[in-house]
């Protein structure tokens, strides 16, 4: 028999951020250098916790896999499943595992994550009271909330409201009455002020959860089929099903039991190398706690992940380079509640300067230091969010017209304010919970990934917390056609209809010129004043008809002003295309006023057809435009649209000279 003569890299759990670390091994090819063993307690390989709340919609536990077991064994790795790791002896490095099976390892890492913290409260285990962290918790509480008509969550922060969700996909299925009980005076007390929190509980209770704040538990009676909360003050609520998800804790206890430093808070101690106090054994994820802070989300996991693979593999030593150190990570959250956002970034707790939007819909912080961007608070839809992440994330610059925007209407910048993703800089990350940079998911693009789903598939991209989605669609679009796909969004294109009746209204007035017969001159000279001959035979209404025309068109140029000068961004550019559109069918008017339907000759005859040839385009181009507000991801749409609206810009540059002789030609000649 053969001796593996490799050494043994023991991995204790297989969550997402275990998982994770087994798939950066198998990248940088560290199945050659170690022979990997992975012990989880489960008996299902890894899956996605951040999209666990869809199992009880669409998807089932096949779903929700990160990776089948197969994947494990076809890659050299030994995955032990429903088997837990008992002890460990560091001096013998020997870990002890409950089949009674034990291993030697060179290194050791903890990946075990956390578990639901359950308050000390009487009755928490009774029949149908649970706690909600793994599939299998899921399928009791599927299981038992198919006979049950009310439920209550205790916990109103993050973990409880993923909970509500979960329950109330339940409650449209079933009809199950759901409340969420909270000690706090607000929801989510830990990430947003009492502000942001009344604007995401009118949400919550838009959806028939009835929220409960400042309610302690303190125990819980079975009277028949109910389960009575009782409070520290006020009546009990009765509930026949009640869930626990008052947050988490670090996994620990088993680090503590064989003696590695940890965490009064809760947590195995590390270095920046991601190292414990035993130079073997390392922790990455939830269990680990880095300069006292334990990080309860899988995008810091990752960037754990990536700094240890990095450090343990070969091609690392070889190179000769320092050792990576893990500097901390981002604690932005994003969570959506039934088409709601909720989402922190960056230092939005600091003391620092902040600006507020709130209405009845939305709540908005921006948190900035010397003029930057250093945190955000947001509650509700927010089509700018991924790119205040990035603004966040980069300390881009407040300047103070954007801060003026934002106090007033809620936006930081007009659809051209800033590129569109497709002009980031290559090494502008798109997507921060993994990573990804725009240079990557442009080189993806160019090798066929030409839909968001294969270019997350590809990349990694919007498969954690989901908010650069938008992002990877603006880019696609922006790729496929050339053009900035933030034109085409529904969210930018309130104006759409009015913009298809001005267009309609303009294309019908340059058939009507250009069909219609001049107007005849009255035959008399008596009645010319009392006739529409005033018009075009007396020399003041000339005038006023044509420098009026002369007027309009002017105006319609600022649409143009409006769209490249950086510096002017007064109001929202689809209101200025539909004034513009508008401007142009007014145009039109005054163009009949001055003409009578007249094409006149020689320079009249090219100035009267190049009018209506850019009257033409333009109303095609503002038609096209109102259609891609709707056909978002049409590219054929799209690319018309550019095509149009270049060709009507390109049309309007011999008009200004064609003016100026016919005004010449009319005074002096």
């Amino acid at each position: 028999m053969e001796i593996d003569s490799r050494p043994t890299l023991v991995i204790i759990g297989n969550g997402m951020v275990g998982y994770k670390f087994c798939e950066k091994l198998v990248e940088n090819g560290a199945t050659a250098q170690f022979r990997i063993v992975v012990f989880g307690e489960e008996c299902l390989p890894a899956y996605d916790r951040v999209h666990l709340t869809e199992f009880f919609g669409r998807l089932g536990t096949a779903d929700l896999l990160l990776a089948s077991e197969d994947w494990y064994l076809e890659n050299g790795i030994e995955l032990h499943l429903g088997v837990s790791v008992e002890s460990i002896d560091r001096e013998q490095r020997v870990v002890h595992a409950s089949t009674n099976f034990h291993l030697q390892y060179d290194k050791l890492v903890f990946a075990t994550g956390s578990y639901p913290f359950v308050p000390s409260i009487e009755g928490a285990n009774l029949p149908g009271v649970f706690v909600y962290r793994t599939i299998d918790d899921l399928k009791e509480i599927a299981d038992y909330s198919r006979n049950v008509k009310s439920v209550a969550a205790i916990g109103g922060g993050l973990l409880g409201l993923e909970v509500a969700r979960a329950l109330e996909i339940s409650r449209e299925e079933g009809g199950i009455e759901t409340h969420i009980v909270h000690r706090s005076s607000h929801l989510m007390s830990r990430q947003l002020n009492a502000e942001a929190a009344a604007v995401l509980q009118n949400k919550v209770e838009e959806m028939d959860i009835q929220v409960h704040l400042n309610k302690q538990t303190t125990h819980i009676i079975a009277e028949g089929k109910a389960r009575m909360l009782h409070f520290t003050d006020g009546p009990p609520l009765a509930v026949e099903m009640v869930v626990i998800s008052a947050g988490i804790r670090p996994r620990d206890e088993l680090a503590r039991a064989c003696n590695l430093a940890c965490s009064t808070a809760g947590g195995i101690e590390v270095n920046d190398e991601l190292q414990t106090s035993d130079a073997h054994i390392y922790a990455i994820g939830e269990c680990a706690s880095h300069n006292g802070i334990c990080y309860g989300l899988v995008p810091p996991g990752y960037k754990m992940v990536d700094v240890l693979v990095e450090n343990l593999t070969e091609a690392q030593k070889r190179s000769g380079k320092p050792l990576q150190h893990f500097e901390g990570a981002d604690t932005s959250t994003t969570l959506k509640l039934m088409g709601v956002d909720v989402a922190v970034f960056g230092a939005y707790r600091s003391e620092d300067a902040r600006i507020t939007f709130v209405n009845d819909d939305v709540y908005r912080q921006l948190v900035h230091r010397d003029g930057k961007f250093v945190g955000a608070t947001v509650v509700g839809i927010w089509r700018e969010m991924g790119k205040v992440q990035q603004a966040v994330a980069a300390h881009q610059r407040l300047w103070f017209w954007n801060a003026w925007r934002f106090q007033r209407r809620g936006k930081l910048w007009r659809e051209q304010g800033m590129p569109g993703v497709q002009n980031w800089a290559e090494d502008t990350v798109v997507c921060n919970c993994m990573g990804v940079k725009r240079g990557e998911l442009s080189r993806a693009y160019t090798t066929g990934c030409t839909t968001v789903a294969a270019l997350s598939e590809i990349t990694g991209a919007a498969t954690v917390c989901g908010t650069c989605l938008p992002l990877l669609e603006e880019l696609i679009i922006g790729l496929s056609t050339g053009s900035d796909a933030r034109e085409y969004s529904p969210h930018l294109q309130h104006s759409w209809k009015g913009l298809l009746g001005a267009s309609f209204i303009g294309l019908f007035l340059v058939l009507i010129i250009y069909f219609f017969k001049p107007i005849p001159f009255s035959t008399t000279v008596q009645n010319l004043h009392h006739t529409i001959d005033t018009l075009w035979r007396d020399n003041f209404w000339k005038q006023v008809t044509g420098y009026t025309l002369l007027g309009f068109s002017a105006l319609a140029l600022i649409l143009s002003l409006r769209k490249r000068w950086t510096r002017f961004s007064l109001g929202d550019f689809g209101t200025w295309r539909l004034v513009h559109a508008l401007i142009g069918a007014g145009t039109l008017i005054f163009l009949i006023a001055h003409t009578g339907f007249r094409f006149g000759n020689n320079l009249n005859w090219i100035l009267m057809v190049s009018f209506l040839v850019l009257n033409l385009i333009g109303t095609l181009a503002g038609g096209i435009t109102a259609l891609a507000a709707k056909q978002r991801n049409s590219a054929v749409v799209h690319r018309w649209q550019n095509w149009l609206v270049q060709a009507h810009a390109l049309l309007f540059w011999p008009l200004p000279i064609l003016i100026l002789f016919h005004i010449i030609a009319v005074y002096y000649f």
